[in-house]
């Protein structure tokens, strides 16, 4: 993602653009994190890796890594997030992870 977009998402609320639920999502806010490890987009870009991971069915893994998040940024308004979105994945619970959408045919004619 090109900094012009992450200083633009900033710009409008912080939000990143959506991303899939799936391992493409998870890689693009992985991206972010590393390339982007001095701006506040790190927080957007360590939260979206969470909120991928619960979407795609991996609740505990999410959770985990928000924990982590929580203690390494304990004070800090990141850790405070972090706790927050936390919180809404437990009450949100396990998410049944989308199937996929367009199945190719096996047998055309």
């Amino acid at each position: 993602m090109p900094r012009a977009a992450c200083i633009e998402a900033a710009e409008h609320g912080g939000a990143l653009p959506e991303a899939a639920p799936d391992r493409a999502g998870r890689v693009y806010f992985q991206r972010v994190e590393q390339t982007y490890d001095d701006t506040p987009l790190v927080g957007d870009a360590m939260i979206g890796i969470a909120r991928c991971d619960a979407l795609a069915g991996r609740t505990a893994d999410a959770i985990r890594y928000l924990k982590d998040l929580e203690a390494r940024f304990h004070g800090e308004p990141l850790g405070a997030r972090a706790a927050r979105e936390r919180s809404r994945i437990e009450r949100m619970g396990t998410v049944k992870p989308a199937r996929e959408a367009h199945r190719i045919p096996e047998n055309q004619p």
